[in-house]
């Protein structure tokens, strides 16, 4: 049976379901399983979509399921000379096409562009995608700490777009691994950090810490400290 859920999450649009777009964006994938030939609520005719999330934080996986009240078991698998990895999915028709209307589509790698998302939700989004494909690093062997944020994606056009939703117009825009990294240092860095976070915001617990640890840092440390280098 068809998996349905009016995903209240995202329709209407709630801080938490912009997060859950963010991973979704970064990490997600969506996938036709044809048409539907079966009389559930009406859907004979409608496309039927998969929606899933693969990560290897565990707590991203469950993050996903509890937003969009999903019962489906996780997956798990770890995959020779890799870490752990967990799988969210959902069989929902509704959440396809709403995701489909929000701008989602499969194979979107290269054709990623930003979601239609209201303005207020943005750093919602920003949140979950630097969750899924962005990080945090800081570095304080030198004389001066150094704050790093990075966002990565296969697709130049997006990450130029996503700049321009951010709260700085610093930072650079290279080419690394395979992918675009659009980078940010200190002063940027931290305005972004402190735009994504706030009181009550889901976030992924690592990646938070590593940020509010340089954060604290940055402001303290003095020559001759313990030497320290994070990233996540």
């Amino acid at each position: 049976m068809v998996e349905t859920t009016r995903v209240p999450a995202i329709d209407p649009m709630t801080a938490d379901g912009a997060y859950a777009l963010g991973m979704l964006w970064a990490d997600g994938c969506l996938y036709s399983r044809g048409i539907s030939k079966y009389p559930i609520r009406g859907d004979v005719g409608r496309p039927l979509w998969t929606v899933s999330v693969t990560t290897q934080e565990e707590e991203t996986a469950q993050t996903m399921q509890r937003i969009f009240q999903t019962t489906t078991k996780l997956n798990t698998s770890t995959p020779e000379g890799y870490k752990p990895r967990w799988q969210w999915r959902s069989h929902s028709t509704d959440l396809g096409e709403a995701l489909r209307t929000r701008g989602m589509t499969p194979r979107k790698s290269l054709t990623l562009t930003l979601p239609h998302i209201e303005e207020e939700f943005r750093r919602d989004f920003v949140r979950g995608y630097l969750d899924g494909d962005g990080s945090w690093h800081f570095d304080v062997r030198g004389k001066v700490p150094s704050i790093r944020c990075t966002f990565s994606c296969a697709n130049k056009q997006y990450l130029v777009d996503l700049w321009d939703w951010l709260p700085t117009s610093g930072g650079s825009l290279g080419r690394a691994n395979g992918a675009f990294q659009l980078t940010f240092c200190k002063k940027e860095s931290l305005a972004i950090g402190n735009w994504i976070y706030y009181d009550g915001s889901t976030s992924l617990t690592r990646k938070r810490k590593i940020f509010e640890e340089g954060r604290e840092l940055a402001k303290t440390i003095k020559m001759g400290r313990p030497k320290e280098v994070r990233h996540g």
